[in-house]
């Protein structure tokens, strides 16, 4: 192999690997996803498109691998689809795609779901609301050797990072970064649209019947357990515990002889209920019922794909609703272009119409003529040649009548949005979430 010098590896390739596996592994401040999460939403967004029908999670992998231009083998992807639909403790407060089949659950904290050839999944009701689809068009889409992917980051209307939370390890950078309540959040933004200032949020696992406490350095999750007499009931262990973990734990301090035994009663794979048999030296703090989560990682991508440590997560929701903010301001702008484009576009279709009925277009003189007519009556050139390959059939008076509707129609979306301030779509945005989300999730 050819010899480089250390300098030129570092500036060069190092610098180049550093840098994907930030893209991979620290998420997005704005969508709160990593790469592959991301181009795997962009493949359900087109694959489910007017028709969201079940699909196996190994074929949605293929599917994205091929519309996204990923890189790094499907195996993976199938690992991060199904990680994206589980719901169980600790893994997603707010799972974006639908869970059919066994994908995984808190016995080994979602290592235990079937092979992706056996599971299949669709999108949530609510994520086309958190990701609408009137931002689809303010978006920047990437390109990859001439075909367009993903773009590089969604605007969800709710910071999905705090939702959902993250964790991941690349060059240089950990990310820690806890979940929290989605009410909790939507009633924060709009308490600064209101009265403009935020509400404190506080981390929330869906599910958790344990605490969590807070210090300087640190959130601390703790299970639940009580002591009667010899006996001890644990019905709540620490969060990113797996279930298989705190058998290993406890047998091991049954083979040490601080609890004499222990069985499991847990009614299902996804509950917590240990019985113990403790000796007279037991020492509750032998359990382990305590995990820590460090405030120093909150690390996360920012639009300009630079890394930025947050010093607390109220810094997050600050920055996220600025972005928001502004791309609110960006749809509306885009929205009130559209619907003047299609209102000048459907009037000349109409006076088109109207001309030919009036004879002041006549349709079966030569096309130069036709064109020249219709110059005359205020029609461009390009729009008159796209109206002459209509139907003959929708050159009649019931065809004006029904355009006619269609741009009252048109006009009236023009002037709601124009009435409506960025900030007034976002409350909009909010309120239906809080709708939507309160039927129960597939």
């Amino acid at each position: 192999s050819q010899q480089q010098s250390v300098g030129l590896f570092v500036d060069t390739e190092l610098k180049q690997f550093s840098l994907d596996s930030l893209t991979r592994a620290i998420p997005s401040l704005v969508d709160g996803l990593k790469e592959s999460q991301r181009k795997i939403l962009f493949a359900c967004f087109k694959k489910f498109d007017g028709s969201n029908q079940p699909f196996k999670i190994a074929q949605l992998a293929s599917y994205t691998a091929e519309k996204t231009a990923y890189l790094h083998g499907e195996t993976s992807l199938g690992g991060a689809i199904t990680k994206m639909t589980q719901s169980f403790v600790g893994s997603n407060n707010l799972p974006l795609l639908v869970p059919e089949g066994q994908t995984g659950s808190r016995l080994q904290n979602g290592n235990d779901a079937a092979s992706t050839r056996y599971t299949f999944t669709k999108l949530q009701p609510y994520t086309r609301q958190i990701f609408h689809p009137d931002d689809d068009a303010i978006l920047n889409f990437r390109e990859e050797e001439g075909q367009s992917i993903e773009p590089d980051f969604f605007v969800p209307i709710v910071p999905m990072i705090l939702v959902n939370g993250a964790s991941g390890i690349a060059v240089g950078y950990r990310t820690e970064i806890p979940q929290h309540r989605l009410q909790d959040i939507i009633q924060s933004i709009l308490h600064k649209i209101i009265h403009g200032s935020f509400l404190d949020i506080k981390p929330f696992y869906e599910g958790f019947q344990g605490t969590i406490t807070e210090n300087e350095d640190a959130w601390c999750t703790h299970g639940v357990w009580k002591r009667e007499g010899n006996k001890v009931e644990i019905t709540e262990i620490p969060i990113g515990v797996s279930t298989d973990k705190y058998i290993e734990h406890l047998t091991k301090l049954q083979d040490s002889g601080k609890i004499v035994r222990f069985a499991s009663s847990a009614p299902s794979e996804n509950e917590i209920h240990f019985s113990l048999t403790a000796n007279p030296s037991f020492d509750p703090a032998c359990l382990k019922l305590s995990k820590t989560i460090t405030k120093r990682c909150l690390n996360l991508l920012l639009p300009s794909g630079t890394v930025r440590t947050f010093t607390a997560i109220d810094e997050i929701l600050v920055e996220f609703y600025v972005i928001r903010l502004r791309f609110y301001v960006e749809r509306r702008r885009h929205l009130i272009q559209s619907y003047e484009e299609q209102l000048s576009y459907i009037g000349a279709k109409i006076k088109f119409v109207k001309a030919v009925l009036a004879n002041k277009i006549r349709i079966r003189d030569n096309k130069a003529d036709i064109l020249t007519q219709a110059l005359q009556v205020g029609i461009p050139k390009k729009l008159t040649e796209e109206f002459l390959k209509m139907s003959i059939l929708t050159l009649s008076a019931e065809k004006v009548a029904k355009m006619e509707e269609e741009r009252t129609q048109l006009q009236g979306q023009l002037d709601m949005v124009r009435n409506t301030s960025p900030e007034q779509f976002y409350t909009n945005d909010l309120k239906k979430l809080v709708v939507s989300n309160k039927r129960k999730r597939l």
